[in-house]
């Protein structure tokens, strides 16, 4: 049950918060500074940019390392299916649906930021 399970696990996790300590909109404009200084955000949906990032990142060339091509088209190779929502769970069961939304809804800014 959502109602049994902790809420915004990502920002709490990004802030070092407890899963009973109350959130408010300062938690998240905090959590999304920590996001801009300190962390590399990848997203699926984007996913060569993300590995191109990344790539970036570690400073990653093709011509400095051999095998980097072929490392990154294993990857992206795994990951090329993406994920099939087959439902619409807002109809299966929209208070479930809702209450998942609500307990989660400081990590959706977050990921809308991240964006």
């Amino acid at each position: 049950s959502p109602i049994f399970s902790e809420n915004n696990p990502l920002l709490r996790s990004l802030l070092g918060l407890g899963p009973k300590e109350p959130l408010d909109e300062s938690h998240s404009v905090a959590a999304q500074a920590v996001i801009e200084n300190h962390v590399l955000v990848g997203l699926f949906e984007r996913l060569g940019e993300s590995m191109d990032r990344f790539e970036r990142f570690i400073q990653w060339r093709a011509i400095d390392l051999p095998g980097v091509d072929e490392c990154r088209a294993q990857v992206m190779s795994r990951y090329e299916i993406g994920y099939n929502i087959t439902q619409d769970y807002t109809r299966l069961d929209p208070r479930g649906y809702n209450l998942i939304v609500a307990a989660h809804r400081y990590d959706k800014l977050l990921f809308e930021y991240a964006k």
